[in-house]
């Protein structure tokens, strides 16, 4: 379908979130989109990415050609767009009529009402849905983490949406199921009163199909009170009381909140949600009560649950560090004491709000409101009013609720006049036991991002000022050789080597991580950029039933005793092979008893570019001695997740033993890198070298063992020139007596054309 036949639709305002939802949609679905906002921002620029085609500035002519005009309630009467879709008889609709529209042709239609959690609550039913298979249209409010955005286009018969109660936008919508999260004072600036604001709810909830339901928070009374005169079937979650739907046996004290789920009187099992507070255990009962009503059983609910990572400017951890800086969209006095709430709860540390106020009229109805809630925290600072649509108010201004706060009694509280100071400011004096919550619905998220990001270049600074200059690497390998590291610096955790690959990366200087030292030749010239070693955590060995988490960093054999002294097995065919974890991943380290793939069930990296990932067995690319590292030098392996069997601990230990024995009788002792050279299949790369009279041949003080053949020795005075020349030899001996090239076991790292 060219151009001129699709159907275009010029969306006014589209960087708005919900507007930018349905651009997204409709581009997928193969219209022909394109749109104009003031001014750029992420999500413009995401949707530009898609290929949508969008104007900074609003002009008249960006809307001829348009089939539709779709704008959002923000926009202006007056603005010059909408005007002339309306002189030039362009059809002109609001964002909400064009989702009431979009959602229509589907089967099951959800949409996810309240004045406070229906993002987080759509958010967790989509997760949901992703875990029961079910493949959903979602439109979110937010930008979902693991969405990488906020609208997805399925192509299943269900569709999730939220339903905005703003200038009574949700009246456009006819859901079959519909949620209340809670009903509170809000958008007074239009409705006036709060009994208005629950008669639009009435008349949304009235919407619903007849045969179709109300899924409502019986916690909250406003909702109740509602619920109590529309006739729809209606599904009660809560907290407490005679809910349908009830959390048990609530642990709110830390990050990582976990419940018993309970339906009609009978436990179903327990929940962990990754989102903390109470607040957000309710929102995930009505996720668990709409899925249900979709016919998905319990594994699938708690699942998607705990897969849930959360959704932007929602309690989102920006960094976190040794400080903490979250940002979060709170900006009613309910929403922001639901948030202080919850890091007083989750988190033992100081709290710092920062708050920019929303809109003068919500600021006239509930500064005394919000003083008070803001008073949870330990140290406040207010921002100057974000106006948003909104000429000032007399008389109305953020001092005064710093004002209200130190007439009752609240004295850690100032009015900071420019907040584009502010990021710097607190970078500077924020300490590892505080928290920085950023709180705000305007452009404060601003704020957010500048201070993680100082806070984070300020650390990488801290941590690069640990590296030492020109550090000899016979120092740290097990030959004894190799010149000089331009730098050389061990990190103690997986967050500081994040932090250190950022700074690598933002320099551009080459690095490599050193294991145990084992299986390497380094060259006489040293090598350039940045030698990483992994100490602390990253060498730490953890015991979770019967799987075994260990770091990249620590000895391979230590946790295979480990798992000896449990009387796990799994590990034995590594256990008796020298090198740290990580480097028994890379090479897919094993033996006839077994290889490390077998066990391996995920392991934890960070990239070149400091981002922390967990990667599947299968995302591996485990081979026979082989696996995506050796290739993909991108990724560091920090950790290792093995899953093992019962066992007996004794013969586990015994076999060790007795392969470690046999080993040290047939083995040279002295400095050495291990096997030097692979064995090909069916073949012992020793004897290949010994029947090609290799054995004890010298170069000066490197030396083939007279032991076993296939171990190359530093005697005492070698250097690394001698060991790779020595070795050269021998590979030319045993391919003129064999016809066999024989394959490096150990590495050749740092700057061999020089050595050459």
């Amino acid at each position: 379908m060219t151009d001129k036949q699709r159907k275009r639709y010029h969306f006014i305002g589209i960087g708005g979130i919900g507007m930018s939802a349905i651009a997204h949609i409709f581009n997928r679905r193969g219209d022909l989109v394109t749109g104009s906002d003031r001014q750029e921002n992420a999500t413009i620029r995401r949707l530009r990415s898609e290929g949508i085609n969008i104007v900074e500035g609003h002009d008249p002519a960006n809307i001829h050609g348009a089939d539709v005009v779709i704008y959002s309630a923000a926009i202006a009467k007056d603005n010059v767009e909408l005007l002339e879709a309306i002189r030039l008889g362009i059809p002109a609709l609001e964002r909400s009529t064009i989702l009431g529209q979009l959602m229509e042709p589907y089967k099951r239609r959800i949409a996810v009402a309240g004045a406070h959690g229906k993002t987080t609550t759509t958010s967790m039913i989509s997760s949901i849905l992703e875990s029961a298979k079910i493949d959903a249209t979602v439109l979110i409010g937010g930008d979902m983490k693991s969405m990488g955005g906020n609208a997805r286009l399925g192509g299943g018969d269900s569709i999730l949406t939220e339903a905005c109660e703003a200038y009574e936008s949700f009246l456009h919508l006819n859901p079959s199921i519909a949620v209340v999260t809670n009903i509170d004072a809000e958008h007074l600036d239009h409705y006036d009163t709060v009994e208005n604001v629950e008669r639009a709810f009435g008349q949304f909830l009235n919407r619903v199909d007849a045969d179709g339901c109300v899924i409502a928070n019986w916690d909250d009374l406003r909702t109740r009170r509602v619920c109590e005169n529309i006739d729809r079937r209606i599904v009660r979650y809560g907290l407490g009381g005679d809910a349908d739907w009830l959390a048990t046996d609530i642990d709110i004290s830390t990050p990582d909140p976990s419940y018993t789920l309970v339906h009609n009187g009978s436990p179903l099992g327990l929940v962990r949600i990754s989102v903390p507070g109470l607040h957000n255990i309710s929102n995930s009962l009505a996720a668990a009560a709409v899925a249900f009503e979709m016919g998905i059983g319990f594994e699938a609910i708690a699942n998607g649950l705990s897969s849930f990572c959360g959704t932007g400017r929602r309690f989102e951890i920006l960094y976190s560090d040794g400080a903490l800086v979250v940002d979060d969209y709170a900006h009613h006095p309910s929403e922001i004491k639901a948030t202080l709430s919850t890091a007083r709860a989750a988190y033992n540390r100081r709290i710092i709000a920062v708050f920019q106020p929303h809109l003068f009229s919500r600021t006239k109805t509930f500064q005394k409101e919000i003083a008070e809630s803001l008073a949870l925290a330990d140290e406040v600072i207010v921002t100057p009013i974000y106006a948003a649509r909104e000429q000032p108010i007399e008389g109305v201004s953020a001092e005064a609720i710093v004002d209200l706060m130190k007439l009752g009694g609240f004295q850690s509280v100032r009015y900071a006049t420019d907040k584009n100071i502010l990021a710097d400011e607190l970078a500077k004096s924020v300490g590892c036991d505080e928290m920085v919550i950023i709180l705000g619905a305007g452009d404060i998220r601003q704020v957010s991002e500048r201070l993680a990001a100082l806070l984070a270049e300020n650390r990488s600074t801290q941590i690069w000022q640990k590296a030492v200059k020109n550090e000899p690497m016979s120092k740290h390998t097990t030959l004894g050789v190799g010149g000089v590291a331009d730098y050389y610096i061990e990190v103690e955790n997986e967050n500081k080597l994040a932090r250190l690959m950022r700074h690598i990366s933002a320099k551009g200087l080459p690095w490599m991580i050193l294991g145990d030292g084992a299986n390497l030749l380094v060259a006489d010239e040293g090598i350039r950029g940045v030698v990483i070693r992994m100490r602390g955590a990253l060498e730490r060995i953890e015991l979770d039933g019967e799987t075994i988490i260990a770091g990249a960093g620590g000895s391979i054999s230590k946790v295979a005793d480990f798992a000896a002294q449990h009387s796990l097995t799994g590990l034995e065919g590594v256990g008796t092979v020298p090198g740290s974890v990580g480097g028994a991943i890379v090479m897919n380290a094993g033996t006839h008893r077994g290889y490390i793939d077998a066990v391996t069930r995920q392991v934890n990296v960070v990239t070149e570019a400091g981002d922390i990932r967990t990667l599947s067995k299968e995302e591996c690319g485990f081979t026979y001695r082989n696996s995506r590292f050796q290739n993909d030098r991108s990724l560091i392996i920090t950790s290792a997740t093995f899953k093992l069997s019962p066992g007996d601990g004794g013969a586990i230990r015994e076999h060790l033993d007795s392969v470690r024995r046999h080993r040290a009788e047939t083995q040279p002792r002295g400095k050495s890198a291990g096997c030097f050279f692979k064995n090909p299949p069916d073949m012992s790369a020793g004897k290949l070298i010994e029947s090609a009279g290799g054995k004890g041949l010298r170069e000066g003080g490197a030396e083939v063992s007279p032991v076993h053949a296939n171990f190359i020795m530093n005697t005492g005075t070698a250097s690394a020139s001698d060991l790779r020349n020595l070795a050269e030899r021998v590979r030319k001996m045993v391919q003129k007596h064999h016809g066999i090239e024989l394959e490096y076991e150990v590495r050749l790292v740092g700057e061999w054309q020089k050595s050459e």
